[in-house]
């Protein structure tokens, strides 16, 4: 259980939202030990939780700073509230994180790291970002490739 999996959590219809996709899409090529994928559903973090070593979700967030901020969180600041990643779902990351730690117990020993953009508010029906949040993507993109 060697394997850095890199999630891009988000809505790429939906403004904003799609920035964690964008991430993903802008890494390009990984290594060998790291997975990268994008998802609109953060109950995806369940499965994939129990057979990695490390989870790096990128998603957009309210609340945590201007908009196109780059930040990393670790498990304990996303269980603590210290960004409101945005899910168009009723299942957020930090609800996801938990019930994976509660029904997987492969997902016990995987850590679990954050890397939010701040978002203002996402839009619905479109694939246009906001200047500050698409110039934020190659930020995040570093700070990812940082973890690995």
């Amino acid at each position: 259980m060697n394997r850095t999996v890199v999630v891009g959590l988000g809505q790429p219809f939906a403004g904003d939202d799609g920035v964690g996709p964008a991430v993903v899409t802008a890494l390009g090529t990984c290594p060998a030990h790291v997975t990268a994928w994008s998802t609109s559903n953060a109950l995806d973090l369940t499965d994939v939780m129990q057979h990695a070593q490390c989870v790096v979700v990128v998603d957009a967030a309210l609340d945590a700073g201007p908009p196109g901020t780059v930040r990393v969180l670790d498990e304990r600041a996303l269980l603590a509230g210290e960004a409101r990643p945005v899910s168009s779902h009723a299942v957020g990351v930090r609800d996801a994180v938990m019930l994976a730690r509660v029904i997987h117990p492969g997902a016990l020993h995987c850590t679990v790291v954050l890397v939010v953009v701040a978002v203002e508010r996402p839009a619905q029906f479109t694939t246009h970002m906001s200047p500050p949040v698409r110039e934020a993507i190659g930020v995040a993109a570093q700070r990812v490739r940082a973890l690995w």
